[in-house]
């Protein structure tokens, strides 16, 4: 299990924490309200490690509608699409701009999880990441938010699949 140290630690300054102010109108659940203030997000998930292009996040948190549904913009990409959290659930998606959704976590805090080990290995090793790292970050994961691998619309399992892939064939 992934502790908020080991998150906090592995950003250090380069994270977004929202104030009880900001969040408080928000239809998020409480438990992504705390995880916000206290561990917060990384600002840019903008790097050649990143399985995301471009994302930057937003201190805004603007609000809107998806199949009538109300999701939070926690970030933006340089394509028109949107990192979002569903007020419902709590779940993490990427809406694009011809407003296909995509699945990613099931909470902001295994969406952290994830991209912080998934940052930390690709700094590590740049790019050339053993394969037993390789293996035994992806069952973290995995034990972490299974339902991030078992989705259909390119998530965290088709990602880290196609990176197996293309490293290890």
């Amino acid at each position: 299990m992934i502790t908020d140290d080991f998150i906090i630690q592995s950003w250090g300054e380069d994270v977004i924490k929202f104030s009880p102010n900001i969040l408080a109108d928000k239809l998020i659940p409480n438990e992504a309200k705390e995880y916000l203030q206290k561990v917060g997000i990384p600002m840019e998930l903008d790097t050649f490690k990143s399985p995301f292009a471009r994302l930057a996040v937003t201190e805004n948190l603007d609000s809107f509608d998806y199949e009538n549904i109300p999701y939070t913009i926690l970030g933006y990409g340089e394509y028109g699409q949107k990192l979002c959290i569903n007020s419902h659930d709590g779940s993490i998606v990427i809406i694009k701009p011809d407003l296909l959704m995509d699945f990613l976590n099931s909470s902001i805090q295994s969406f952290v999880v994830f991209f912080t080990l998934y940052h930390n290995l690709f700094t590590e090793f740049s790019g050339n990441i053993p394969k037993d790292k390789f293996s035994q970050m992806r069952e973290i994961m995995l034990s972490e938010d299974p339902i991030a691998f078992s989705h259909t619309r390119y998530t965290w399992g088709v990602i880290i699949d196609e990176i197996d892939l293309a490293l290890y064939g």
